[in-house]
């Protein structure tokens, strides 16, 4: 299953302004006992994400996330990577069961996945 945002559909209607979706997804680069995860790890992930929706941007800087739980302030370098999808309901359904994979993977309880509803212009 592909959900990439679909050109075709858009040049054919000529319509601007098409509604479409945008999705950031937020990767740790290191397990929770502070061990590099390996670049294989999340190469795997990026061609996971490209195979779905057709394309992807990669936010090569790493960013530092910062949360706090009860008393204690956790810190994470994440990287962050963003699709977009014209078929809001197949991504979900696609983030939905991904989410999980990607978080065993990474060894995580949990990931955050962001969505935004967006034009194209």
């Amino acid at each position: 299953m592909r959900i990439a945002l679909n050109r075709a559909v858009i040049r054919k209607t000529g319509k601007k302004g098409i509604a479409a979706s945008e999705y950031d997804i937020f990767l740790p680069v290191a397990y929770n006992n502070a061990k590099k995860i390996p670049r294989r790890v999340l190469n795997h992930l990026r061609e996971e994400l490209l195979r779905e929706f057709g394309g992807l941007t990669d936010f090569k800087h790493r960013n530092r996330g910062l949360w706090k739980f009860r008393k204690y302030v956790f810190r994470d370098e994440i990287v962050v990577l963003r699709v977009i999808a014209s078929d809001q309901k197949e991504a979900r359904k696609f983030f939905s069961k991904a989410k999980v994979r990607m978080a065993k993977l990474l060894g995580q309880k949990a990931l955050l996945i962001t969505e935004r509803e967006i034009r194209l212009v």
